[in-house]
């Protein structure tokens, strides 16, 4: 029974004591933090399992890599949190029949080097994953698409080797990112540079849509170098 007392005057002490706390500490800490979250700058420390190796997004295949290329790059499709594909860079698309496919893109966008994207840029950047000079790791997701073919500035119709239901899917991977057909050029002709290639660009280009033994050779002597001017500019914007 003493207990019970003892128990009973001590609940009785605690709700009293917890009624008299002054509050004015936690109300200016919260101002604080208020003022905190206001402020500009500062720096934001990440931890990921490893080291990032490629900052092109045709450039390698690997999650730590693609984390970061998610806040750099944006792709035509993409999934939402329910994995529905939704437009990103494309507003819209449709399948025209087994083989065709067409996008309508999105217009007034701009890269960070100020060119403009549009069906240029889709074509460009499909034909680069798909270059043997490149040996992209993900050349795989879009082998099957045999044609980029431009309907109009922001229009282009992409046409399958064979019916391929999932290439919307596809798309949505980090090898359907886009990235600047100037620097797309520009990393090519430093690499025709840099293997002592005779070839213009343009003449690189039409040896590539002819394809065969001959535009092999040339891939070979230059594939080393294809990507570096990417890879550079994307880590200086880094660092």
């Amino acid at each position: 029974m003493k207990k019970f007392s003892f128990m009973a005057l001590l609940g009785v002490l605690i709700l009293i004591l917890a009624a008299c706390t002054d509050d004015s500490n936690v109300e200016e800490e919260t101002t604080e933090g208020e003022e905190a979250a206001s402020e500009e700058g500062g720096t934001l420390t990440l931890a990921m399992p490893s080291d990032a190796v490629s900052m092109d997004p045709h450039g390698s295949n690997d999650v730590p890599s693609e984390q970061i290329r998610d806040t750099i790059y944006e792709p035509l499709l993409t999934q939402d949190e329910n994995f529905e594909i939704v437009p990103v860079l494309a507003e819209e698309y449709k399948q025209i029949d087994d083989t065709t496919w067409e996008f309508k893109l999105r217009e007034g966008v701009t890269f960070h080097d100020g060119s403009e994207f549009n069906a240029d840029v889709v074509k460009a950047n499909i034909e680069r994953v798909k270059d043997v000079a490149k040996a992209s790791p993900r050349s795989f997701l879009l082998d099957m698409v045999s044609e980029v073919n431009i309907i109009d500035d922001y229009t282009v119709e992409l046409v399958t080797e064979y019916p391929f239901a999932p290439l919307a899917n596809n798309l949505t991977h980090g090898a359907g990112k886009m990235i600047s057909k100037d620097l797309i050029d520009a990393d090519y002709q430093q690499a025709l540079d840099e293997a002592g290639s005779e070839l213009s660009l343009e003449e690189y280009y039409e040896l590539r849509a002819e394809g065969g033994d001959e535009h092999e050779a040339v891939a070979n002597e230059i594939s080393s170098f294809v990507g570096q001017l990417v890879e550079s500019a994307r880590w200086n914007k880094l660092l």
